[in-house]
């Protein structure tokens, strides 16, 4: 049995009498290339290159673990690995032919037996991800050749340990198995399976590239200097056991923090932006499970997109006084957040920004703001108090749906349409008053609430499908005299039982544009030409 598997050139020139016996002869392709033609593993498909001139080899449809590329196939050089070539092959030896130029995108992903990789003198890019998730790779050598390598070439390698670059390459180095750009200012992949517990990344270092620590499961502190302007995407996400992420707030030159640069952290339990930052991406906190609080000393206007999205233990956060948005999903699943104060130049909230915020129990929304949108406070079950400004003209769907809330006064908003399931299933709801600019009710919109008189506003003249249906302490209904349709099934359900539901309304006649089978099935509790005072008289008998 082989105890180590190597990826390896095949090295005519220094192996001559090992390859005897698989040569088929020589073939010159230019006065500084010599390749020879040798056999080569079954199952390799070419395909030619755009420019015609070489071979790419696109996929192996073999179950041989040993894997022998040729340098020459049809007469013509073998210049690269296709995309996904190997993708989740077992392989635990492969011979590259000196030809090669190239290793395409996710080449090796998920490649299980190879163990320390050298790749050819000749190669001049890696691809993103070519070796993802090869679970048995522990080291790689790097030729002098090399110019470019993708984002997380060598990601997600538990056993990763070790990178070593020729000395003379000319675009990167190797710093104790570290792989940094030649002039030390790009840190692009620290090996997830190093045995480190600490690092202290060099003060020459400036930029961290797109998932350079991603996954690595020893540190448990990382010390960025000064000089770190930039942190890539998810370039220190999914650190299981960090606990700390060391950044001189005052001191720190760092303007540029990446999407999800911090996210899916499992031990990290505080952090503090520094007051350089001047770009922040979106998720950068996503999915940290130990995070409780976050401070920002930089002016900022925005929160990104699911910034904090599912820090389920995050209780503190002080949103800085000059922010004017804050984005989609930006505090979703953060359960424990109990207080929440908006600066007071908020303009706009996006999409589900405080969705599933489970602690939050009251809110008030500043002045600036004109729309809630879909999902934004939605299943915030313990949210039982809402102040709303005057200058709010929209509620989304679900906005508000699965809280707390006992009371919703918008007499004072200008609230003109409340979107489908808005307060969906809030069965605490009793009371709401509805402003004069009310014009759309969306579908099931208060549906499984617990309003037992429901005075509807003159002006409105929409109401959706269910949207005040199964209500069953519902008594008493206004209909206005300038409401034109109403859905199907809009008060279905309702006052179960032996109880009745009377609806009053100004109109002398039911219009066409009424659900037919509604005022049927409640023709004789449809009070016409009854006026608001008729109304409220019921209510007062009720009472």
């Amino acid at each position: 049995m082989k105890n180590r598997k190597l990826l390896s050139i095949c090295a005519i020139a220094f192996c001559g009498l090992a390859l005897a016996s698989c040569q088929k002869g020589s073939n010159t392709t230019s006065s500084t290339e010599q390749y020879t033609k040798t056999d080569y593993t079954d199952g390799l498909i070419f395909e030619l290159n755009e420019s015609q001139d070489g071979y790419i080899v696109t996929d192996y449809l073999s179950i041989e673990d040993e894997v022998v590329i040729p340098e020459l196939y049809a007469g013509l050089p073998v210049r690269e690995i296709g995309a996904e070539c190997f993708q989740y092959d077992d392989i635990v030896e492969i011979e590259l032919p000196r030809s090669l130029r190239k290793i395409g995108d996710r080449a090796f992903e998920g490649v299980n037996g190879l163990i320390d990789i050298v790749i050819p003198e000749g190669v001049e890019e890696i691809g993103t991800e070519a070796f993802y998730y090869s679970s048995t790779m522990e080291s790689v050598t790097l030729p002098s050749t090399l110019k470019s390598i993708g984002s997380s070439a060598f990601g997600l390698a538990t056993e990763f340990n070790e990178i070593n670059v020729a000395e003379n390459n000319q675009y990167f180095k190797d710093i104790s198995g570290v792989l940094y750009s030649k002039n030390g200012t790009v840190l692009y992949c620290y090996p997830q399976g190093k045995a480190n517990t600490t690092y202290d990344i060099p003060d020459t270092v400036t930029t961290i590239a797109d998932r350079a620590f991603y996954a690595s499961t020893n540190l448990t502190s990382i010390t960025i200097p000064e000089n770190v302007e930039s942190i890539g995407f998810r370039s220190l996400a999914a650190l299981s056991n960090c606990t700390q992420i060391s950044i001189n707030p005052t001191t720190s030159k760092l303007k540029t923090i990446g999407a999800k640069a911090f996210s899916e952290n499992r031990s990290i339990q505080s952090f503090i932006i520094p007051k350089s930052v001047t770009s922040l991406g979106e998720g950068v906190f996503y999915g940290d499970s130990s995070l409780t609080a976050v401070s920002f000393m930089n002016t900022m206007t925005s929160i990104p997109d699911s910034f904090f999205e599912s820090c389920s233990k995050l209780k503190t956060v002080v949103i800085p006084s000059t922010v004017t948005s804050i984005g989609k999903s930006a505090f979703e699943g953060c359960g424990a957040i109990s207080v929440l104060d908006l600066p007071a130049n908020l303009e706009t909230i996006g999409e589900g920004a405080f969705n599933a915020c489970k602690s939050l129990t009251s809110v008030t929304i500043p002045s600036k703001v004109t729309a809630l949108p879909e999902d934004v406070f939605g299943y915030c079950s313990n949210l039982s108090r809402v102040t709303l400004p005057a200058g709010l003209k929209t509620i989304g769907t679900r906005a508000f749906a699965g809280t707390a809330l006992t009371a919703l006064d918008l007499k004072n908003t200008q609230v003109e349409s409340i979107g489908a399931t808005a307060f969906f299933q809030v069965d605490s709801l009793t009371d709401v008053n509805f402003p004069s600019t009310l014009k759309e009710i969306g579908n099931q919109a208060f549906q499984g609430t617990s309003i037992a008189n429901l005075e509807l506003n003159e002006g409105l003249e929409s109401l959706g499908e269910w949207a005040f249906g199964d209500i069953h302490e519902l008594a008493n209904v206004y209909l206005p005299s300038t409401l034109k349709e109403v859905g199907p099934c809009c008060f279905q359900w309702n006052q179960i039982g032996e109880g009745v539901v009377n609806y009053y309304t100004p109109l002398a006649s039911i219009p066409s544009t009424w659900d037919e089978n509604w005022v049927v099935e409640t023709a004789a509790n449809i009070h016409l030409s009854s006026s608001l005072d008729e109304y409220h008289n019921a209510i007062a008998t009720t009472e």
